[in-house]
């Protein structure tokens, strides 16, 4: 009586534990960033080739499936895989890549002994690649992987509508990225991007969904954006319908050797204006700027837009070298000369031309070895960014594999974000 009892007890466990799990199920429906991607494609490209998965593409792995990756809400970063032989590919991870494999819980379990280990976790059906989050111990992950492998249908991502979506490869991947993902993504300087929005909006109340296709030498992502609430909404609208008018590039010759960053928008004043006058620092700003009419002069504006210079490793504080260049709208008041005293920072205003220069004190910046000519490829678009060099630095992760050399981001039609990203 007593056996049978526990027998009750344990046997929903056994099945669980032994469950053969579909790669596809391994996604949990809370991630925060999802990307389905052509695996032949991805791991045959040169961009890849310090990846583990390269140097396991043709050793039980089934990559006429689509690769899946994954961050979940832990933070714990994942990429799953289709196996099509689980002996085959068990060994080419103890020979090839050096990975003992150990049986538990009706899965091998291994680890690779790098800077950063990833935890590995094959079944006959899928294998899993976990990066943990900084905070995660061992035994956590263990236990984090092992719900991964018995999840309900419920809890996995494949059931929901936005799956399919992402199996449908046109390019080499389809992303998307949930609420939380966006603050996750910008990790430190999330909070600097909160403060850019409206009172009352954050990264939070916006998801994004997009495609990426890899090239030799560059990556190319299509971002779209999209609200969660009618306030969000609100915001992408009045954003996307003041940018309208292509970019002349007027500014481009102000560019130094030194700017690691140069971000160009066709803005219209009067909207522009109505954009930054919810933003919390444009009080801070107007209050700093005693004697000078900060609604009119921005409402002056009627065309390109430039900031530019560099982004130092403490960038947002002091010692910034940076410039704005604004052409003024036909008729409007003539661009003051001033100086503005704003903390450890002062602002020179003056007029060139027609048009107005504003430029900021800060520590003189190394020119960059043998700068990329971006200039030349300033698409039509009424938005373009730049970052290379310690700017770009900033904004993508530390660990990559990659040598990056350049970035750029413009605006495309049906309100994409078109990025493109150059390595060395």
């Amino acid at each position: 009586m007593r056996r049978a009892f526990f027998l009750t007890l344990l046997l929903p466990l056994l099945l669980a534990c032994s469950r053969s799990s579909s790669y596809e199920t391994l996604v949990p429906a809370d991630a925060t960033l999802v990307a389905a991607a052509d695996g032949s494609q991805l791991l045959s490209d040169s961009l890849t080739t310090d990846l583990l998965l390269h140097n396991l593409k043709d050793c039980g792995i089934d990559l006429q499936q689509p690769l899946l990756a994954f961050q979940t809400r832990e933070g714990n970063q994942c990429v799953t895989v289709a196996v099509s032989d689980q002996a085959r590919l068990q060994k080419a991870l103890e020979q090839l890549a050096g990975v003992p494999m150990k049986d538990e819980n009706g899965l091998l379990w291994g680890k690779t002994a790098s800077e950063h280990p990833l935890q590995i976790v094959l079944s006959d059906q899928a294998l899993l690649l976990m990066k943990p989050a900084p905070e995660q111990g061992e035994k956590r992950l263990k236990r984090t992987a092992l719900a991964l492998f018995q999840q309900e249908e419920s809890q996995q991502f494949c059931q929901t509508e936005r799956f399919a979506a992402l199996a449908d490869l046109q390019q080499t991947a389809n992303f998307y990225i949930a609420p939380n993902g966006l603050q996750t993504l910008f990790g430190t300087k999330a909070d600097v991007v909160n403060a850019l929005l409206p009172e009352g909006l954050a990264l939070r109340d916006f998801i994004a969904d997009g495609t990426a296709q890899l090239n030799p030498t560059c990556a190319c992502i299509d971002l779209q954006l999209h609200g969660q609430n009618e306030q969000a909404n609100a915001f992408l609208d009045s954003l996307f319908s003041a940018l309208q008018r292509p970019l002349e590039g007027r500014f481009i010759s102000q560019s130094k050797p030194t700017d690691d960053f140069w971000l160009g928008i066709s803005a219209d004043g009067k909207r522009l204006w109505q954009q930054l006058k919810p933003l919390r620092q444009m009080a801070l700003a107007a209050e700093q700027s005693s004697g000078l009419d900060l609604q009119a002069l921005v409402e002056g504006i009627s065309g390109d837009l430039t900031l530019c210079g560099n982004l130092p490793a403490d960038s947002l504080q002091a010692n910034m070298p940076l410039a704005l260049f604004a052409q003024m709208r036909s008729g409007s008041a003539a661009a003051p000369s001033k100086t503005i005293s704003l903390g450890q920072n002062s602002l020179r205003l003056q007029p060139l031309g027609s048009d107005l220069a504003v430029t900021m004190s800060g520590t003189a910046a190394k020119a960059l070895p043998q700068p990329r000519q971006w200039q030349a490829a300033l698409p039509e678009t009424p938005l373009f960014l730049m970052l290379r060099g310690e700017a770009l630095s900033q904004f993508v992760p530390q660990n990559l594999p990659l040598q990056l050399d350049l970035l750029t981001l413009s605006l495309a039609p049906e309100r994409t974000f078109r990025i493109q990203i150059h390595t060395q």
